[in-house]
């Protein structure tokens, strides 16, 4: 496999300079090239990836504060939505704070440590020069030296005293939602609408303002799960919806 570290040791200042711009500027290019790093193989482009990194840059820009993805599992949209939004908003934002939640548990702390391993990486010190503080070594909650920070949590926990972005201009973090119900719960009427209350009550409260932008991911489960809650107004927000089926022509 190719030696990115190696090869990137050899660049000019000005070479550097050049890709630490292209991987601020450009959300698809930034994602694949940190997940074929992260990965160490290289990154398999399919159709649904412009489509859903160019939406993301709609979020980042803050066109788009309230966006539904709906698609199957194991198309990356875990990867695009979540862990590489991250990643690409330390890059340039460290001081971002996201707020990340999942119906599973050990998902949500994965996509933590992910995160945290990628922006703490040889090569991304190297760009960037982000550091964690030495207090916050828990896979759920950590912080960056330039007051950035991310918090991952099952739906069900408490969310207290952290709120996802700031009321700053431009990309300051996301509240990001992703699986948050599974097919046992919503073949129960009385729990498939727990999470949408929950919602309601608490989630969605737990932003620094309303341009703080929320993304939710998930499969569809049935007509009556979260996306349908959000689909048809229950919430009181407009959402942009991305509907990917499994082919894409």
């Amino acid at each position: 496999m190719i030696d990115v570290e190696k090869i990137i040791a050899t660049y000019t200042p000005e070479q550097l300079a050049a890709l630490r711009y292209r991987l601020e500027t450009d959300y698809f290019f930034h994602a694949a090239f940190f997940l074929a790093y992260r990965e160490n193989q290289p990154f398999i482009l399919g159709r649904h990836h412009p489509v859903i990194t160019q939406v993301m840059e709609r979020v980042i820009s803050g066109e788009i504060k309230r966006l539904l993805i709906n698609m199957p599992p194991s198309y990356t949209k875990t990867e695009l939505t979540v862990i590489q939004l991250a990643s690409f908003g330390f890059s340039v934002n460290p001081a971002c704070r996201f707020l990340h939640i999942s119906g599973d548990k050990e998902l949500v702390l994965d996509n933590s440590s992910k995160i945290k391993d990628q922006i703490l990486s040889p090569l991304s010190r190297k760009l960037w020069g982000i550091m964690a503080k030495d207090d916050t070594s828990a896979k759920g909650l950590w912080k960056t030296n330039q007051n950035g920070a991310f918090y991952a949590r099952p739906t069900g926990s408490k969310l207290v005293g952290f709120r996802a972005g700031r009321s700053r201009p431009g990309f300051h973090g996301a509240l990001l939602i992703d699986d948050p119900q599974d097919e046992n719960e919503v073949r129960s009427p009385v729990q498939v609408k727990r999470f949408p209350e929950r919602y309601m009550g608490v989630i969605r409260h737990r932003v620094d303002n309303r341009n703080t932008p929320i993304i939710v991911v998930m499969q569809r489960l049935s007509d009556e799960d979260f996306s349908a809650f959000l689909l048809e107004g229950g919430s009181g927000e407009k959402w942009h919806h991305l509907c990917l089926p499994a082919i894409i022509s």
